[in-house]
């Protein structure tokens, strides 16, 4: 049997793993083991066997993966553990990326990862987390929810009258109300929360920290920070103590775009600093 494993979601580069028994092709073979190939068909020798002594012989002891043994790819987040021998060939342990378009070279793959392990998101859908896609208000009331109370939280059911743009039967109208009830939303005006729309940068420093320390928290006053956010920007306070938490630090060393959407990316760095999450 062999297995692929894909790279940064590629569908021309990729590992294969296989068990290799003394027999048939492989008698030859000085003992039995799995062996690894690096994989892109694109090349005019699609494959290379992952071999550690660097020779390239298939044949010898390099290239044979045996039981304790791991292969790491830190590079795409890729390991191979071989775990015990059996009967009919070894059994392997593969970690992979959790989301196909965010590989571990991604500059926040470790805070998404984290957000998936601590059961705050699922992603957004055909094994993808979409990390540039905005971050909207009814999205942000989930995250905020899950991360502050942890996966297994169930709002109260909503009575669908608290906000006229979201009646009962949104797919997150519990979280919404309950987000508002907890005081940390008031919405967006006219008895309306948005939901669809996007979430900027200041919106969220005060979502944050009246997530962490309930609606009854005020932050220091400001003293000018960032170059965007003078003192009277109405969440100027707000802002600047998301950066002394060093939960932030601006979307430049000196400035934080107050007005920019969140992105998801962003999002999970946000969740996983204000709330110290671990994977």
């Amino acid at each position: 049997k062999m297995a692929k494993i894909p790279i940064a979601g590629s569908a021309t580069h990729f590992y294969t793993v296989e068990a290799r028994r003394q027999n048939g092709y492989d008698v030859k073979l000085p003992g039995q083991a799995v062996i690894i190939h690096e994989v892109d068909t694109t090349r005019s020798r699609p494959a290379y066997v992952i071999d550690v002594d660097g020779n390239g012989d298939t044949g010898d002891a390099g290239a044979m993966w045996g039981v304790g043994e791991t292969f790491t790819d830190a590079t795409n987040g890729i390991s191979v553990s071989v775990l015990s021998s059996t009967s009919s060939g070894f059994q392997v342990s593969i970690t992979t990326p959790i989301f196909t378009d965010v590989p571990a070279t991604h500059w926040a793959f470790s805070y998404i990862e984290t957000l998936f392990a601590n059961g705050v998101t699922g992603g957004c859908g055909s094994g993808n987390y979409c990390p540039d896609g905005v971050a909207t208000r009814a999205q942000m009331a989930v995250f905020l929810l899950k991360a502050k109370y942890g996966s297994a939280y169930s709002p109260p059911s909503a009575t669908g009258a608290m906000f006229a743009d979201v009646p009962n039967g949104y797919w997150a109208v519990n979280w919404i109300e309950q987000l508002a009830t907890e005081g940390i939303t008031g919405g967006c005006g006219n008895g309306n929360y948005c939901p669809d729309s996007s979430v900027t940068r200041a919106q969220m420093a005060v979502f944050l920290l009246k997530a962490k320390y309930g609606n009854s928290y005020s932050p220091p006053a400001p003293t000018g920070g960032f170059s965007d956010v003078p003192t009277g920007y109405w969440s100027a306070s707000w802002i600047e103590q998301l950066a002394a938490e060093g939960i932030t630090g601006g979307c430049t060393v000196s400035t934080y775009c107050p007005e920019n959407s969140v992105t998801r990316a962003q999002m999970a760095v946000f969740l996983v600093k204000t709330f110290s999450l671990v994977p």
